[in-house]
């Protein structure tokens, strides 16, 4: 009997102690704190019931909050799924493009040395012309200047030619006068007046 009231005496001790801490915790956290549970007092009563009340709505307050960060999580980590699938894609186009620009760039160095081939050879050709030209424009000088000579040369053989024959022409006329000259008489060639006789007949006959 006596260790039966001994056990319940210190039950109650503990439950006492538990009860202190309790509403400790309740007034450190806010929370409405409970009424005196050994006691049958209606107000301990309506204390106890309205502070358990309260934690009731706090837990479903927690519950709700939990599942509200849950939701949010989901949808973040959903979010964050989209993002990555995204950044994959961005990332595969990222490097589709960086190919392009090495194939432009390699296809623009090619060019580039394509067109300073050429450009060098447009160059050397144009230098090569220059000089033929340089060689066409000697001649041509030279040309035009056997030509001026040939000129000078034809001017003194033609005004040559122009005295030669003027001084043929003035001798022609010369021995063209001296042709219808008449001829001195030849005491020996006589002319018959009456059968016309002469030397000259005498001879032929």
């Amino acid at each position: 009997m006596s260790q039966a009231r001994d056990d319940r005496q210190l039950k109650l001790s503990s439950l006492q102690n538990d009860f202190q801490n309790i509403k400790q915790t309740q007034t450190t956290y806010g929370i409405p704190v409970i009424g005196d549970l050994f006691s049958q007092n209606p107000v301990d009563i309506e204390e106890t019931i309205k502070s358990v009340y309260f934690m009731m709505k706090q837990r479903v307050a927690d519950i709700d909050f939990r599942q509200e960060i849950r939701t949010k999580m989901n949808k973040a980590d959903m979010s964050n799924k989209d993002l990555q699938e995204q950044l994959s894609k961005q990332k595969l186009k990222n490097d589709q493009l960086n190919n392009q620009i090495k194939e432009l760039q390699n296809s623009l160095k090619a060019a580039e040395s394509r067109s300073k081939a050429e450009k060098e050879r447009i160059l050397n050709e144009k230098d090569e012309l220059s000089r033929q030209l340089v060689r066409i424009q000697n001649k041509e000088t030279q040309y035009k200047h056997e030509l001026r000579n040939k000129d000078v040369q034809i001017t003194k053989l033609s005004d040559t030619l122009k005295d030669r024959q003027a001084a043929q022409t003035t001798k022609a006329k010369g021995q063209s006068i001296e042709c219808y000259a008449p001829a001195e008489t030849n005491p020996q060639f006589k002319f018959s007046k009456l059968n016309g006789d002469s030397d000259f007949n005498l001879m032929v006959s």
